[in-house]
């Protein structure tokens, strides 16, 4: 990466006092106890969220030892691999401290800015230079001490940091604006249902009331064999809880055969079906309930609300949305998952307004969606722009112009901060590096590499190519390794789980954790995506920086 003159690289340990990870100890309840900022507290933008936060009790020596004071620096050192290396700045009022999967860095001041190191460190998070930069094993990825304190920084002037900074957070204020506008927006949904129906609960409008079971017919699902290869190569698409991300399902991940249909527990469900997870982990935290908008099958978790009487499907679907807080309150706790009883469901008494006025609630919905649609268009152009931005700020060409303007006023201050850093430099001069041509990034799926694979390696490696979606070795493995003849390798499954981790290793394929139809957290493996090979040179670049 070329750097205007005035930038320096550095290493993370010459611009800052300190590094210390942080203690391990339950939450506790009661008197002095001490909020304690863990892995979930750091978001993905890169902001603490008191959300969900634990309290612990620390001894007077672990609070003075692990306090965090406005400025650190908050580095998420242990985590999932996709996760490892969130970073945030921490600035909040009151006593707090941090967990042993968290590290405080506290910058020297006189070299760099707690927030744009903050906010370098997470563009490192988002680019994958802390993944690679990882310890791995099972379901877990650390960055060591020492690692982390020899991260590649790119450092211009103070002066230059702070500009950076001040334009960053004035985009990062648009996106938050943005993004309230859709949460809010999200909440009409529920809203134009209460004005226009009241509460259902309540129901002080006396609407006709029925009982679900008797307006719907119920209909379960299941899981065809994963021992059946043919099972899962039609285009019936197959709807399991990690598919309700929207009020309406208009496709899903999985698909099965007519076969699979025919000698399975599942079933053509129709269009317009109010669906409803039954059985999930997620179940602690919500009620999943969505519209399918074409025929689908479904699975064991899921139940299907099939309207036989005269009720608008969209209608009953948002009715649900309002009763689902009462829902909630009767899920049977399991070991792992949780469970709601079909025949509560079907005893739920449903407010029955006339059909017209059912009809004219859709259409308004309707329109609403659009709406919304639109405001998620402009949202993801928005990302988009911002991680170009976050691309050219930490460049040097977002401020090209600014630098250029003020570079009297910055002479002075350049200096200061180079003699700060241990560098006097009497002469700037500029010497372009040509990058060496690496004619394998050109090469279609880096062939240089796959010359050198086992036979097993790229067997492994052409059947993750043709699978569809994410191979997750502790559901998908038997059937994964139907896709070519294994029955000549001994101790075959862990051959292939062992090839797969390799793959990963040479950067071939994709290794992440992913959370199963449980809500647990299993590995999983995929093909790169367009925009992962993309940031290959990204990646590179900073490695050399």
């Amino acid at each position: 990466m070329k750097l205007p003159p005035s930038w320096n690289r550095v290493l993370l340990k010459q611009i800052i006092i300190d590094t210390q990870p942080g203690f391990a100890q339950r939450p506790e309840g009661g008197k002095e106890v001490v909020p304690q900022i863990r892995t979930h507290n750091v978001s993905p933008d890169g902001q603490i969220d008191l959300n969900g936060i634990k309290f612990v009790k620390p001894s007077d020596a672990e609070l003075e030892k692990y306090r965090l004071s406005p400025g650190d620096v908050v580095f998420n050192n242990t985590n999932s691999e996709e996760w490892v290396g969130k970073t945030a700045l921490f600035n909040e009022e009151g006593v707090y401290v941090f967990s042993n999967h968290m590290t405080r860095i506290r910058a020297d001041r006189d070299k760099v800015d707690p927030e744009y190191l903050a906010r370098y460190l997470q563009y490192l998070w988002k680019m994958g230079y802390s993944r690679q930069k990882s310890k791995r094993w099972v379901n877990q990825a650390a960055v060591e001490q020492e690692v982390l304190r020899s991260f590649k920084i790119v450092l211009p002037s103070l002066e230059e940091q702070i500009r950076i900074v001040t334009i960053l957070k004035q985009a990062d204020e648009i996106r938050r604006l943005r993004r309230e506008v859709i949460e809010e927006a999200q909440k009409l949904y529920g809203a134009l249902f209460l004005e226009m129906f009241g509460d259902p609960r309540e129901n002080k409008l006396g609407w006709h009331r029925k009982q679900l079971g008797v307006i719907c017919r119920i209909a379960g699902g299941g899981t065809p064999s994963s021992n059946e290869p043919e099972y899962w190569k039609g285009d019936i698409p197959w709807v399991s809880p990690k598919d309700f991300t929207s009020n309406f399902i208009e496709h899903s991940e999985d698909h099965i055969s007519l076969k699979a249909l025919q000698e399975s527990a599942t079933q053509i469900i129709p269009a317009n079906s109010v669906l409803i997870v039954t059985r999930s982990g997620i179940l602690r935290h919500t009620v999943p309930c969505a519209l399918n908008t074409t025929e689908v099958a479904i699975n064991q978790d899921i139940k299907a609300f099939i309207p036989i009487e005269d009720v608008n499907s969209t209608f009953l679907m948002f009715q649900m949305h309002t009763l689902a807080a009462g829902i909630l309150k009767r899920v049977r706790v399991g070991a792992t998952v949780h469970n709601l009883e079909t025949d509560y469901l079907s005893k739920l008494q449903i407010i029955l307004p006339p059909i017209e006025k059912q009809a004219e609630y859709s259409r308004r919905v309707i329109h609403l969606q659009s709406l919304i649609q639109n405001i998620n268009t402009f949202q993801i152009d928005l990302e988009t722009m911002w991680a170009n931005m976050a691309s050219a700020a930490f460049s040097g060409d977002l401020t090209a112009s600014w630098r250029e303007a003020h570079l009297k006023e910055l002479q002075s201050a350049i200096h200061l901060h180079d003699e700060a850093l241990g560098k006097r430099k009497n002469l700037v001069t500029i010497k372009e590096i040509v990058r060496k041509h690496r004619p394998w990034m050109s090469q279609n799926k880096r062939t240089w590499i796959k010359d050198q694979m086992s036979e097993l390696q790229s067997e492994v490696w052409q059947a993750i190519q043709e699978w569809k979606g994410t191979v997750i070795p502790s559901e998908h493995l038997d059937e994964f390794m139907r896709t070519w003849p294994t029955e000549q390798l001994e101790n075959a499954k862990e051959q292939v789980i062992r090839a797969l981790n390799q793959l990963a290793g040479l950067g071939l394929i994709a290794k992440i954790t992913i959370p199963n139809e449980d809500g647990e957290y299993v590995t999983g493996y995929r093909g790169f995506r367009e925009e992962e090979f993309s940031g290959m040179a990204d990646l590179e670049a900073l490695e050399e920086t």
